[in-house]
């Protein structure tokens, strides 16, 4: 019954918050060698892929690929917080590539979702 209750809690906490479920991902395009496009969606983040090729059929040279993924429960805050973090890498403001190394962002994007969700998760408990 505690369990349910700050299960509740919780959920009730992350409403309050605008924040909504999604996941975290990294995607790969052949056409641009040492830049990913990290980002968030409520989506899958192959259909978000996908969707970057056939939108844009003249924006970009090749389809891209997911490279990572993981879900969250506050997928735009943590996008934010990412992008904050990583922004000596961000080639431009106005866009979410990034040139670094796909191993580090990878590691980097998992470590900062982390800490993004314990920091949520401390607030929510004080």
């Amino acid at each position: 019954k505690a369990n349910r209750l700050m299960n509740k809690q919780w959920a009730e906490y992350l409403k309050r918050n605008n924040s909504i479920s999604g996941y975290v991902y990294i995607l790969g395009n052949p056409g641009m060698p040492g830049h990913f496009k990290i980002g968030g969606t409520t989506d899958k983040p192959e259909e978000r892929a996908d969707n970057l090729y056939s939108q844009g059929k003249t924006a970009v040279p090749a389809r891209f690929s997911v490279e990572y993924k993981r879900m969250t429960f506050d997928c735009w805050g943590a996008e934010n917080y990412i992008h904050n973090e990583l922004y000596l890498e961000r080639i431009n403001t106005e866009r979410e590539f990034f040139k670094i190394q796909l191993g580090k962002a990878k590691t980097k994007v998992d470590e900062l979702i982390t800490e993004y969700e314990l920091f949520r998760y401390k607030h929510f408990n004080r």
